[in-house]
């Protein structure tokens, strides 16, 4: 395997697992209705082997209308001390209601369901002395699957900073390029 994608990965895999890691929060960057908009998720699960990375978010949310619309994202992850990025085209798959959805929810701690227990959806203005009430926090629970194609890699620790493409095809053939800075 290719030292930097080894790094990536090792990196991804920290995310998870690490709350305190810089890799534990990534940006989600997508368009709808040709309007970009980039927000901060959490890194949940990251499986090299299927090229997934997964987070969680309120099935309520704006982003959501985007993912669905476009079936596709990009994730940028950067570390300040590390002084690495990581910049992946996905393709996104959103799932609610059924297995892995479930099995995630159960994953969640009492603080993490309340999250999703707000009748109301992300976004929504009110005034401060709006009494909210609660919802079935499962039924606004949504697990997003990407599913990688492309990483842009970019390393400025060194004196030579490295920066490389990997693709991947549709028969999971890896393709390398190096590019400038």
């Amino acid at each position: 395997m290719d030292v930097c994608l080894a790094k990536c990965y090792r990196d991804l895999t920290e995310g998870v697992s690490d709350y305190k890691s810089d890799w534990h929060q990534f940006a989600l960057s997508t368009t709808f209705g040709g309007v970009p908009s980039s927000r901060m998720v959490v890194l949940r699960e990251f499986n090299s082997e299927r090229r997934s990375i997964i987070f969680h978010t309120d099935a309520r949310s704006e982003k959501v209308n985007a993912l669905k619309e476009t079936k596709c994202a990009e994730l940028l992850f950067y570390s300040k001390a590390h002084k690495r990025q990581y910049r992946f085209k996905a393709v996104v798959h959103c799932h609610s209601g059924d297995r892995l959805a479930s099995y995630a929810y159960q994953t969640l701690s009492e603080k993490q369901r309340a999250l999703y227990a707000n009748s109301l959806r992300p976004g929504t203005p009110v005034s401060p002395n709006t009494e909210l009430t609660l919802d079935d926090p499962e039924s606004n629970f949504l697990v997003v699957v990407c599913n990688y194609n492309a990483l842009d890699y970019l390393d400025i620790s060194e004196a030579t900073p490295t920066r490389l493409c990997f693709s991947w095809d549709k028969s999971s053939v890896l393709k390398k390029i190096t590019l400038t800075p």
